[in-house]
């Protein structure tokens, strides 16, 4: 199968390297996580103002005006020393380093769980995967980017910008790990029925 930078390495050198941005997909995804949970709106403050919902990360990319008027009423009323605007900020940087991470993790497995397939279709699909993951990758910074404009007072079109990206991103981050996680048993059941055929070539 040609036609992706990853596949001048070996499997056994693609593997090492899937291997290192899952565990570094992990570490970032953990730190993502603990800024995050400064951003979401507690039932007890939200109530009083009327604010329904988490108004997490995920929902300021795709509702980007209105979480923001949130988190601004949030944080006056709470009187924090540390705004969700500030961890927003912070969230979306690290974010910049995830998208390299998670998009080469799974671009990777994709590639790799390829072999568990016999059909053409099934081999080709893991190569356009591949190309999507990195292209879910420049959707992610295309939003991080528009969002950022937006934390900092910039208004339409940053907010649809944002959603227009994150939309297609997150459908193709599923998709690839959709295909990753149904490769898996796939392989074991062809290994159980007799091993692996080498794949057709693309």
């Amino acid at each position: 199968m040609k036609g992706h930078p990853w596949l001048a390495l070996n499997p056994e050198r693609q593997r090492v390297w899937c291997t290192r941005f899952i565990l570094a997909t992990c570490v970032v995804m953990a730190v993502l996580w603990g800024v995050g949970q400064g951003l979401v709106v507690s039932k007890e403050t939200g109530e009083p103002l009327g604010i329904e919902g988490r108004n997490d990360v995920v929902a300021f990319e795709l509702r980007a005006e209105e979480v923001l008027r949130n988190w601004d009423a949030a944080d006056t009323y709470e009187q924090r020393e540390w705004s969700r605007r500030s961890l927003a900020q912070i969230s979306l940087w690290l974010d910049m380093a995830f998208l390299l991470l998670y998009a080469n993790a799974i671009a990777l497995a994709c590639l790799l769980r390829s072999s568990a397939w016999r059909s053409r279709w099934g081999v080709g699909l893991a190569l356009v995967l591949a190309w999507g993951m990195w292209l879910a990758g420049a959707l992610d910074a295309v939003e991080n980017l528009a969002l950022l404009l937006v934390l900092g007072g910039a208004s339409e079109p940053w907010p649809a910008v944002a959603r227009a990206a994150a939309l297609p991103k997150f459908g193709l981050v599923l998709v690839g790990i959709l295909y990753v996680l149904f490769s898996w048993p796939l392989g074991l059941a062809r290994r159980l029925t007799g091993g692996l055929r080498r794949p057709p070539a693309v």
